[in-house]
């Protein structure tokens, strides 16, 4: 979780490298899935992805 830093909105109006990398090539690569929940002061991004085939 990020913390600290300030927020001006709940959510951005675009997204930028990092939310691509989270939300498009982090899931695409580890067959996964992502959440980003923006709140209040910080970030919270939750990964989930299968370990059985990708760890090897």
């Amino acid at each position: 979780m990020e913390t600290g830093v300030p927020v001006l909105s709940l959510a951005p109006r675009r997204s930028g490298f990092g939310t691509e990398l989270l939300t498009q090539t982090l899931p695409y690569q580890l067959r996964g899935t992502t959440t980003l929940t923006f709140k209040p002061g910080g970030l919270q991004c939750t990964v989930e992805f299968p370990a059985e085939g990708v760890l090897q």
